[in-house]
């Protein structure tokens, strides 16, 4: 009992020794009111102001207002103005075309023509009036989810006018309130009018929208796509079907002051850094001026197509208004077309291809006569082996003129010709690839029409 006391007494003295101290080295800590009474808050933010990290941040912000406020004022002179929401807000501009400056009209799409263009039933019901016509600008091709429309041109029909109202995201953080204004737009139409739409612009701004959640009812629209028939009226003398160089064929439009559309992401890259800010105007304009010219180019395949007595320009448009009617079963209007294509002078590829179609919408009209003719021709036309006319002229001889001794010398003839192709190594491929079913029928009626010759030769 006496040790533990001991012990007790010898710990005790420990702890007041040590009490004793701490209070010699340090007073008695003061309360939290009177410490925030002696410090002053300027002190505290000079301590804070002086740590690296908190610095950077300050002027990195001070940066980035600045270049804001220089980006602003750039656009300011393009005479667009921003546009405010109540999440966000984005940059947007609107360019008017007065209706007595337009070399088109609402008038010229009418939704008969539209929907013969388009192949496209739907297209019955369009309205230009209530149509968009529509093009975006944008940090890639390649599609999917990492490439933004970061420029969304909408033009349309206003009055007689024709207005384009372009929406711009400043910032990748505005994409959102740009979309919402796009759809808003979008609300008020029943169809879209685009260049290559179906396959790029559409798609890719229905996944901007999804990953932004933003709903949209693109799907419902009525949509024509001006490329498909630019590429089947005009391709025989515009060999790159592209906006730019259909307006320059077609409208005598040259664009003295454009931006190369490889070029557009990286403009727009370095806008967003704030470098360059002057390359983005071309860049607007260059989306102006698409839209006007889907508009004009819209216009014209229509009344090319509607009247085309009056609107051929090119003696090679009447090639690609009888393809076009070809294909379409409209045989009528597609031999007349192709007769007067052929009365120009055609390059040889496409006077092959409009010999031969005008050919059999010859014989489905029971005009063998002329038909032959074209064939005979097509045997001795350049130096280029062709099998059409073979295989055409062994069938009328067989089955029209009963003539089955001249279609056995054609079959000879042209199986000789491919046998001797096949020989030769680079061509093999192609022979066997684009002309294996004309060998197999050839064959076939080789066959039957040597039966038919032993046939005679016995007299049997």
């Amino acid at each position: 009992m006496c040790v533990l006391s001991e012990e007790m007494a010898d710990l005790y003295e420990k702890i007041r020794r040590f009490q004793r101290s701490s209070s010699m080295v340090s007073p008695i800590q003061p309360s939290v009111e009177s410490t925030r009474s002696t410090i002053s808050p300027s002190t505290n933010l000079a301590s804070l102001a002086s740590l690296p990290g908190v610095s950077f941040a300050r002027d990195l912000e001070t940066k980035i207002r600045k270049r804001a406020e220089e980006r602003d004022r750039f656009l300011s002179t393009l005479g667009g103005y921003v546009q405010e929401t109540t999440q966000g807000s984005f940059w947007m501009r609107r360019t008017v075309f007065p209706e007595r400056d337009l070399p088109f009209s609402c008038a010229d799409m009418d939704r008969q023509t539209v929907a013969h263009l388009g192949r496209d039933a739907g297209l019955q019901e369009f309205d230009p009036s209530r149509a968009l016509f529509l093009d975006v600008e944008t940090t890639g091709l390649a599609g999917g989810t990492g490439t933004v429309a970061f420029l969304v041109g909408i033009g349309r029909f206003v009055k007689g006018d024709f207005a384009v109202t372009q929406y711009l995201m400043r910032d990748y953080d505005e994409e959102p309130f740009m979309l919402e204004g796009v759809r808003r737009e979008l609300r008020s139409a029943e169809a879209l009018v685009t260049f290559n739409g179906k396959c790029f612009d559409v798609p890719l701004l229905s996944t901007r929208f999804r990953m932004n959640r933003v709903p949209q009812g693109m799907d419902a629209l009525m949509h024509f796509d001006l490329l498909p028939p630019a590429r089947r009226l005009w391709r025989a003398f515009c060999q790159q079907c592209n906006l730019t160089n259909l307006e320059w064929m077609l409208l005598g439009r040259h664009r003295t002051v454009d931006v190369p559309g490889s070029e557009i992401p990286q403009i727009y890259f370095d806008f967003v850094r704030g470098l360059r800010l002057e390359r983005m105007r071309p860049v607007l304009e260059h989306n102006v001026e698409d839209i006007r010219s889907l508009a004009m180019l819209s216009a014209k395949a229509c009344r090319l197509y509607r009247d085309p007595e009056n609107e051929v320009s090119h003696p090679q448009e009447w090639f690609g208004l009888g393809r076009s009617h070809f294909c379409e079963g409209n045989h009528e209007r597609a031999l007349m077309y192709l007769k007067r294509s052929l009365e120009s002078d055609l390059p040889d590829d496409l006077r092959c291809v409009a010999l031969r179609d005008t050919s059999i919408l010859l014989k489905k009209g029971g005009a063998f006569d002329e038909a032959v003719l074209i064939w005979e021709a097509m045997l001795v036309s350049g130096d280029v082996f062709r099998l059409f006319p073979y295989e055409e002229l062994a069938k009328y001889h067989e089955h029209i003129a009963r003539e089955p001794g001249k279609a056995l010398v054609l079959v000879e003839r042209a199986l000789d010709h491919l046998n001797a192709s096949s020989d030769n190594p680079f061509d093999r491929g192609r022979i066997l690839s684009r002309e294996r079913d004309i060998r197999q029928r050839l064959e076939v009626r080789l066959k039957r029409l040597r039966r038919k010759a032993d046939i005679e030769e016995r007299g049997i």
